[in-house]
């Protein structure tokens, strides 16, 4: 032996048997790893890296590492070595030899605690200075791996095992328990660690469990304790193996406080614990409900009772309220740690308990006392979060924290929630964190003017679900208080608030401007209009034009010009009293001729809609209709007085629409507009009456501003009514109303013209002209037969006027076109027709008093008469200038009447017309040719013609075959001469 060892050999010797202890440690470890089934994966990555580190071990010299690092040193490293490698060594026998159940419900804590050790390892295996060391290169190589591997490895839970172990946390804290929902989750507990959901797995487990139990109470750790007896109650409902017998039972549950808690009847934790007889407890209900089934005996010893009264374990009931209140209070410290986390699916899991929690209002408290009110908007920016659970958590707050909603606001939730909601994720909490936040006055206008919150919330309205439509439609009832946001919802399509505000805003007309004034801008649809059709605000409004503020009237004009252009609202306004005087009233007395002009217009659209409305028998329509016709025949007389033409003008216009209403009105006996009360005349004859003709009479002497047309017009109203004719037309003429129109006959426009000499001729029916104004009238309408667009008017009045002195009525006897033959003196002895069409009648008319001859009535027998003097050759033969055309004309008419076709023709052969006739086919114009062929042709019918006529027709015929237009008729003419046969190719 030799004893000549010094102290180095003996440290040395003690460094190498702690060596050979870590280098055990580290094979037992890598062997204890390899078959771990939950995340196996990240187990076996971690077995290689230890027997990495072993083969390290065995490769090196412990007198190498203790010369470069020392004694000392080196001793410290390998003691702190092996202690990590025997603590995961033991957390890996722990869970090998403990229940799986268990371990999956920790898993989380497990793995993070593995992968502190394995990035503690390699922190301690750094120092060693491997690297600087006389040691093979591949050597050197591993080493370097082996420490970058451990100082990587994550033991992160993977989704399934994180699922699961948050269902069986879910679980074990619910109080009742369903057995379909605990055997699908044992299925998945199975599979997480490699086994079979059968008999064994479970028996194995629930014996683990209990020893385990066991354990914890012997170490005093009853929390623990608890929950291990919540796993084994978790397995028992599956009833896979069968409970423990009811001696057990009671015994567990004097033993464990959350056992005692489940009512045995309905297997849910007690709220109204009562007790029987015997002494045992149930819930209330529960036991009711069995003694109610006819059972006399107790559920639990089934002993029978002796009496049915229920007792109120006021012990037991204060024992769960305590423990429920522990229990939540745990939760939400766990709660709390798990939202402060950087896990991810911690987080989730926390804000998942987080939100049950914040219902009560005392934890909502505590969690913005906690500081975690920023943690809860952070999950609205960031997806992967549980978003759905922080928006509940927010809204809890919310409610329940007055003093923390600015805090809200600040940190950028509503923002938030405005985003989410434009992405399609609309919720009904984040709705309701902002109705709870509008509710605070203060915080109004940071949510109204939070960028698209408000159109946003305007399209919630018409949202699906009408619970968040319900609360939108609150939240922008609560922004209402602010003028310009109500003006914002208007703008989006909801006017509710917009009616409310301007109904609310009493005495102050400066913000109804301002609503009315945007409502002028805005772009209005069906729905808005049955909003805005609101009696009160239409009331409001009409007031508005009472107002003596310029800024505050215009607008309101403005804004009813504009709502007056839907049916719907025309009557809303028609219905109140105040509108038509208001509006007429500003036509009246206001200087402004644009406000005026504007307040005609509307106006005018109010009695048109009166129109329309009385035309269904409406009678507020024709009650409003027969108040504003009042005011207008006073007004038309106000406006002739101050000359204003442009609101007379409109004024006047008014007066067309009002004819219909008149009678509509009598008949549905309305108050008369003149005498305000119900008249048994009709309404046109009270007008004539009140001297509504006299103002627009006195108008017609302005015949270019289109004043006098309107008058017109508004005069033609009145004499509309048949049944009141000959009281307006008197009226007319009483007034003088003749000389004023006679002067739109002579000055006016052709337009004016038109309407005057309709007027004219209704008056020549039904009222006696007579002197001055019969004479002058005479002159006139023969002035204007020179006016070709209204020469048939002018010849209906004259003949209406039957003046046999001064011109000639040539009755005719068919209803079809006639002419109008005027006959003016070229020389001497000559004569010039001129033919214009007409309905019934021809009038030959004599210009010049040296041409008596020609000024005789003329019958139909006596049609030789106008042939022989006016329809001559020397007539026809001035083919050019178009008065050829026009004798030709007048004999066709005269050849319409087939009782005296022989006759005429005879007439026209006698007075040599043929040759007449033959020269115009010669060299007159195509439709002068036109019309010669038809008289020729019937004169060829009625009468004979013969020798050199008929052989001249025949070669002037024949030529005209050349001509395509006429061909047809050449032929059929020839074809009755004779001259061509039937079957002719001209045919």
């Amino acid at each position: 032996m030799d004893f000549n060892i010094g102290i180095e050999d003996v440290g040395v010797a003690i460094l190498q048997e702690l060596w050979n202890r870590v280098a055990l440690q580290a094979v037992e470890l890598a062997k204890e790893t390899r078959d771990v089934m939950i995340e196996k994966g990240s187990f076996r990555e971690f077995s290689r890296s230890i027997t990495e580190l072993d083969v390290l071990l065995k490769a090196l010299n412990v007198r190498t590492i203790e010369a470069a690092m020392g004694t000392e040193s080196t001793k410290v490293a390998l003691e702190k070595l092996n202690d990590k490698l025997r603590r995961a060594r033991k957390i890996i026998k722990n869970y090998k030899a403990g229940s799986r159940l268990r371990f999956l419900l920790h898993s989380h804590s497990v793995l993070t605690e593995m992968s502190g050790l394995a990035k503690d390892i390699a922190t301690t295996i750094s120092p060693f200075q491997l690297s600087n060391l006389d040691m093979a290169l591949n050597l050197k190589s591993m080493n370097d791996e082996v420490i970058e591997k451990l100082n990587s490895m994550e033991f992160s839970v993977a989704a399934a095992t994180e699922t699961i172990a948050l269902e069986i946390e879910n679980s074990v804290s619910q109080s009742s328990r369903n057995r379909e929902n605990a055997v699908k989750l044992l299925e998945k507990i199975a599979e997480a660690v490699g086994a079979d959901a059968n008999v064994s797995l479970v028996q194995t487990e629930l014996a683990l469990l209990k020893q385990e139990k066991e354990e914890m109470e012997v170490q005093k750790k009853q929390a623990e304790a608890l929950q291990l007896s919540q796993l084994m109650q978790l397995l028992y409902s599956t009833e896979i193996v069968p409970g423990p017998r009811n001696e057990e039972a009671s015994t567990c549950h004097k033993q464990y406080p959350i056992g005692s808690f489940i009512c045995p009847l309905c297997k849910e934790m007690m709220v109204d614990p009562v007790a029987v007889f015997c002494g045992h407890s149930f819930e209330r209900n529960a036991i009711q409900e069995y003694f109610e089934s006819g059972k006399k005996n107790c559920p639990t010893c089934k002993e029978e009772v002796q009496s049915l009264e229920l007792t109120p374990n006021v012990n037991l009931r204060s024992s769960i309220e305590e423990w429920k209140k522990n229990d939540m209070d745990w939760r939400f410290q766990a709660a709390v740690s798990g939202i402060n986390s950087d896990d991810h699916i911690r987080k989730n899991q926390a804000l998942d308990d987080m939100q049950v929690l914040v219902e009560i209002s005392h934890y909502a408290v505590r969690a913005a006392e906690e500081g975690l009110l920023p943690k809860f908007v952070e999950p609205l920016k960031d997806t992967t979060l549980n978003t759905k659970a922080a928006v509940k958590c927010l809204y809890c707050l919310a409610k329940y924290c007055d003093d923390r909603k600015r805090e809200i606001i600040e940190a950028g939730a509503v923002r938030r929630i405005v985003k989410r909601i434009y992405n399609g994720e609309t919720e009904l909490n984040a709705i309701a964190i902002l109705l709870e936040l509008s509710k605070t006055e203060a915080l109004v206008e940071k949510i109204g003017n939070t960028k698209d919150c408000i159109p946003l919330l305007v399209y919630l309205v018409s949202y699906p679900n009408p619970e968040i439509a319900l609360k939108a439609q609150d939240v922008l009832r609560n922004l209402s208080s602010n003028t310009h946001f109500v003006v914002k919802m208007a703008e989006s399509g909801f006017f509710q608030s917009f009616v409310a505000r301007f109904n609310q805003a009493v005495g102050h007309q400066e913000t109804r401007a301002l609503l009315a004034s945007a409502l002028i801008e805005m772009q209005l649809k069906e729905n808005s209009i049955n909003d805005l059709k609101d009696k009160q605000f239409v009331h409001n409004l009409v007031h508005m034009l009472a107002t003596n503020a310029p800024a505050c009237k215009s607008a309101c004009i403005k804004c009813v010009k504009k709502l007056i252009q839907y049916p719907k609202m025309v009557k809303r306004f028609l219905s109140d009293p105040a509108t038509i005087p208001l509006v007429l009233n500003i036509i009246s007395f206001r200087s402004d001729p644009i406000l005026k002009q504007e307040a005609a217009e509307i106006l005018a659209l109010l009695v048109q809609a009166c129109n329309s409305l009385a035309k269904q028998r409406t009678a507020t329509a024709l009650e409003h209709l027969s108040r504003s016709t009042s005011s207008l025949v006073s007004e038309a007389s106000i406006r002739v007085r101050h000359e204003d033409s442009r609101s007379l003008f409109n004024t006047i216009n008014l007066f067309p629409n009002m004819s219909w209403c008149c009678s509509a009105s009598a008949e549905n006996k309305i108050s008369c507009p003149v005498h305000g009360i119900a008249c048994s005349q009709r309404h046109t004859f009270c007008l004539v009456k009140a001297d509504a003709v006299k103002p627009l009479l006195q108008t017609l002497s302005d015949t270019n501003s289109g004043v006098a047309e309107a008058s017109l017009k508004a005069l033609e109203t009145l004499l509309e009514d048949h049944s009141t004719l000959s009281h307006a037309t008197a009226a007319i003429v009483e007034s003088q109303g003749v000389e004023a129109i006679l002067l739109v006959l002579e000055k006016g426009t052709l337009s004016a013209k038109t309407i005057a000499l309709d007027l004219f001729h209704k008056i020549v029916n039904h009222s006696r002209i007579s002197g001055p104004s019969f004479q002058r009238s005479e002159g006139i309408l023969i002035q204007l037969l020179h006016e070709d667009a209204i020469r048939k008017k002018v010849a209906l009045v004259l003949k209406q006027m039957k003046q046999v002195a001064e011109a000639s009525v040539i009755p005719l006897p068919c209803n079809p076109p006639w002419v109008l033959v005027t006959i003016t003196p070229q020389a001497e002895d000559t004569c010039q027709p001129m033919v214009l069409q007409t309905q019934d009648f021809a009038v030959l008319y004599q210009q010049e008093s040296n041409c008596h001859s020609h000024v005789t009535r003329i019958r139909s027998h006596d049609s030789s008469y106008l042939q022989q003097k006016c329809i001559t050759s020397q007539t026809l033969s001035d083919t050019n200038s178009g008065v050829a055309e026009a004798s030709l004309k007048a004999l066709e008419t005269l050849l319409e009447d087939h009782s005296t076709l022989s006759h005429a023709t005879a007439a026209i052969v006698e007075s040599q017309g043929v040759e007449a006739i033959l020269l115009v086919l010669e060299k007159g114009t195509l439709s002068a040719k036109t019309i010669a062929l038809d008289l020729f042709h019937k004169i060829v019918n009625h009468s004979r013609i013969s020798g050199p006529s008929f052989q001249r027709s025949e070669g002037i015929l024949i030529q005209l075959l050349h001509e395509d237009a006429i061909r047809k008729k050449v032929a059929l003419v020839l074809k009755q001469m004779k001259v061509l046969p039937e079957q002719s190719s001209y045919f």
